[in-house]
């Protein structure tokens, strides 16, 4: 698993949510408190939403990466029985 694509996806996701809470908040008659409270649970919600969205890409990734392989393989068996054949 690429923890390298989780991480960056949970901290993009966490910045995110935080300044959107951080904005919707201030708007509102809120003491800034209030609005650092609500910042950090949004963004820790959307760290792990980001989280969760970079498992599953690296998680694809791997099984596109393990078809490519497995086509690979094929195709060498193919040419190794070709060149039996020839021989």
């Amino acid at each position: 698993m690429a923890v390298r694509t989780v991480v960056r996806l949970a901290v993009l996701g966490a910045v995110a949510g935080a300044g959107w809470a951080a904005y919707k908040a201030s708007s509102s008659d809120e003491t800034v408190e209030q609005v650092a409270v609500r910042a950090a649970k949004t963004g820790a919600g959307a760290a792990g939403a980001g989280a969760g969205l970079g498992v599953l890409l690296s998680g694809l990734g791997r099984l596109t990466g393990r078809k490519r392989r497995k086509t690979a393989k094929k195709a060498q068996r193919r040419a190794t029985k070709t060149l039996k054949r020839a021989a």
